[in-house]
């Protein structure tokens, strides 16, 4: 435990001796850093350079003056870099400028060096600290221009892991959206996450009234855009408040205080269709350097998911009126034969045909569907079809564990699977009775179909193109299917996934 008393005490009797890195040892008297309890402690120099450190992003603050001895850095009012931030603790880190190191002093949020959570750890130039929203640049004092230098280096890498993660993880979300809303919502969260500003929001440039398509915000308190940028923002570029001369500016944009502001048009065929906006006003952290390319990157990516998601949705709607016309055409003539048919095989062949069509035709326009209302649609289809034959019927589900929610191909897979099964008692056995059973077993959704009748054993049936068929089905849905004699009855057995992937 530190004793931040005797921390202080000591700091403040080290600062009065003048040291550097490079003496080859300290006074014998002086508590060293990590010493406990004011403990005498000698080690040698630890760096070869002056440490000194350089804000890259976080709120404006002044650092302290002296370059020797050590600072206490923390929210406290005590602290040598006093962090006024609610995630910094009181007394958050210690940092020796002789040595150059940096200890974590139990902080709730944490320390970083070069985006690693540390407790003690040495530094040398161009490392980067990371406390509360604060980044901070190693340098040497000795040599300017390497200090230069390595902040930059320090700054471009500060920018360069983290907005590379975002815009990866950016394009996979929003190229496996389904809806305009949830790319625009992500655009906000992502862009407001790589620019270091509060507030995101992408805004209807379509309509006069623009309205907020999607926000996202720190604060909960009522977010108005810039609209003169949003308007500068039509022309399909970029625009950002420092392009705009001070004279130039809206009054309600001096009202707001804004230091800073971004607005990037996103493009529906080369026509500005929305607009994303960001901005951050006095008190708050500026936005991150290279703001305005990162959000126009996203943009882009933004553009290319909508177009993406239009397209979709135009060959979605092109699908849906062939399907109708199949299914007033072709329906039509299939419930001709049925009412027309000379024997009820040649009706019930017409009538799974009709089945098969309205599969087609309508799963594709169902995201997903419950497993208990599927086998509901399936159970009343065979007991329509057994009771127009003649035949006796049973279905008998056990409870099956819930949600369970399948796919339209999966469930158009099952249910032209149990289709032909059930066409193919009715066309070669001409049963008397026919029962299914489901169930849930070790995991897995087991259908068993058996029927009465004649057939012959399946050990003695030769390859044909209905079991086939039947396989390739039970395989696509990550399954299997097989034929056994039991008790003078035939039985047709699926093994499934209760959730397949198709």
């Amino acid at each position: 435990m530190i004793n931040h008393d005797h921390f202080i005490h000591a700091k403040r009797a080290r600062r009065s001796i003048s040291t550097r890195c490079t003496s080859p040892t300290r006074p014998a008297l002086v508590p060293e850093f990590g010493g406990m309890d004011g403990a005498a402690t000698n080690h040698p120099a630890e760096t070869s350079f002056r440490l000194e450190l350089r804000r890259l992003f976080g709120p404006e603050l002044d650092l302290p003056a002296t370059t020797e001895g050590f600072w206490l850095l923390g929210r406290g009012p005590d602290c040598d870099l006093i962090l006024a931030h609610a995630s910094v603790s009181r007394h958050h880190a210690r940092l020796d400028l002789d040595r150059g190191r940096i200890e974590d002093l139990g902080s709730s949020a944490g320390t970083r060096v070069n985006d690693v959570l540390i407790k003690s750890q040495a530094l040398k130039a161009g490392d980067r600290i990371q406390i509360g929203p604060w980044q901070f640049a190693v340098t040497d004092a000795g040599n300017l221009a390497t200090g230069a230098t390595v902040q930059r280096a320090a700054m471009t890498t500060a920018l360069a892991a983290p907005r590379l993660d975002l815009l990866l993880k950016f394009s996979e979300t929003i190229n496996q959206a389904d809806t305009a809303s949830e790319i625009y919502s992500t655009l906000t969260e992502v862009a407001m996450a790589g620019s270091g500003c509060q507030r995101a929001v992408v805004i209807d440039l379509d309509d006069a009234s623009l309205p907020v398509l999607a926000q996202s915000a720190i604060h909960t308190a009522p977010f108005v855009a810039s609209r003169q940028l949003i308007d500068a923002s039509r022309e399909g570029g970029v625009i950002q408040l420092s392009e705009l001369a001070v004279g130039e500016r809206s009054a309600s944009i001096r009202a707001r205080r804004l230091i800073s502001a971004t607005a990037v048009a996103l493009m529906n065929n080369g026509v500005p269709c929305a607009c994303l906006y960001l901005d951050a006003r006095d008190g708050e952290a500026t936005e991150m350097p290279d703001t305005a390319r990162f959000c126009q990157a996203l943009a882009r990516m933004a553009d290319l998911a909508l177009a993406r998601l239009h397209q979709q949705q135009a060959l979605w709607q092109q699908r849906e009126r062939i399907y109708a016309d199949l299914h007033d055409d072709l329906g039509a003539r299939l419930l001709n034969m049925i009412y027309r048919a000379q024997d009820t095989a040649s009706a019930d062949e017409a009538r799974a045909m009709l089945e098969d069509l309205r599969d087609v035709v309508s799963r594709p326009a169902q995201d997903q569907l419950a497993l208990p209302d599927l086998l509901a649609e399936i159970r009343s289809e065979m007991a329509r079809r057994t009771e127009a034959a003649g035949i006796r019927f049973s279905w008998l589900t056990q409870t099956l564990p819930e949600p369970l929610l399948w796919s339209n191909r999966a469930a158009a897979l099952l249910s032209r699977s149990l289709r032909e099964a059930l066409s193919n008692a009715l066309r070669h056995a001409q049963p008397e009775e026919i029962d299914v059973q489901v169930e849930a077993r070790a995991g897995r959704l087991v259908l068993a179909l058996a029927h009465d009748g004649q057939f012959l054993p399946p050990d003695q049936w030769s390859p044909g193109r209905g079991t086939r068929s039947l396989s390739e089905r039970c395989r696509a849905l990550g399954g299997t299917i097989t034929w056994s004699a039991r008790h003078g009855d035939l039985e047709t057995c699926l093994n499934l996934p209760l959730e397949p992937r198709t």
